[in-house]
């Protein structure tokens, strides 16, 4: 994985999270991209029996680690938030097991769990703050994450494997060389924001996933969120997103009717 890709931890240090011209630009060309290409996906949902020989049996791993930081996720995230972040993390878990990518389960729940906690009223980025992550939610979240799960005992690489996965997960594509948990991140992010590979999946497993994390009213409350992100950091992914359509997709994402 190149060391300076968006969202590492060398261009979180170099850029504090705020996009040159030319990354804001290859942004919203990739983006525009992964929308046009998976816009099939999204129409055929209605009607797509989806993945074959999966169900929606993980449990989240079984260590103290893990249990503290769903602790310390449940304390600090909005409900519906905490939601999504679960929602995320069994929608990535699918897509690994569809796409047989082989995947550390502790790397996967801790990044999904984690991956917007910058968006949660306790670790907004600081108005004013010139210190890490003060252009993006993302990279201050993973600043945050990582610091947090270092004090909760985690290892180093652990930790930082799911900074990184944090950090990447506003790119418009995360590719499996930077990591399983943050491609997965991404994707499982990607399905249940806009809908990204919905038909890949299908209704049977996204609605038994949605009966255990609930999505209701979902779409507004995350609109509401990321518009704020999109006016007070216009240097970040997310206004690279909004200046492209990102308001519209999510209110056309076709999990919001199941």
């Amino acid at each position: 994985m190149p060391t300076d890709t968006i969202g590492t931890r060398a261009w979180r240090d170099r850029t504090g999270g705020a996009l040159s011209r030319r990354e804001r630009l290859e942004h919203q060309a990739a983006a525009l991209v992964l929308l046009t290409t998976d816009l099939s996906s999204r129409v055929r949902f209605p009607w797509a029996g989806g993945a074959q020989g999966l169900s929606v049996d993980a449990v989240p791993p079984q260590t103290a680690l893990v249990r503290a930081a769903t602790a310390w996720a449940e304390e600090v995230h909005e409900p519906w938030l905490l939601r999504h972040s679960l929602r995320t993390w069994m929608f990535g878990h699918l897509l690994g097991q569809l796409d047989g990518i082989d995947f550390d389960p502790d790397s996967l729940y801790l990044a999904s769990l984690l991956h917007d906690v910058g968006l949660t009223a306790n670790h907004r980025v600081p108005q004013g703050d010139g210190g890490v992550g003060c252009a993006c939610f993302a990279v201050h979240g993973a600043h945050v994450s990582e610091q947090k799960l270092l004090e909760l005992g985690a290892s180093p690489l652990l930790a930082s494997e799911v900074a990184d996965a944090i950090g990447m997960h506003l790119n418009a594509s995360v590719s499996v060389e930077s990591g399983a948990a943050a491609h997965l991140v991404s994707q499982g992010a990607g399905l249940d924001v806009v809908g990204a590979r919905a038909s890949d999946v299908g209704r049977r497993l996204i609605g038994e996933v949605i009966a255990r994390y609930d999505r209701t009213g979902f779409a507004a409350e995350f609109q509401a969120v990321l518009r704020a992100e999109n006016v007070e950091r216009p240097t970040s992914r997310t206004a690279s997103f909004f200046a492209i359509g990102m308001g519209p997709a999510i209110r056309l994402n076709p999990l919001n009717r199941l």
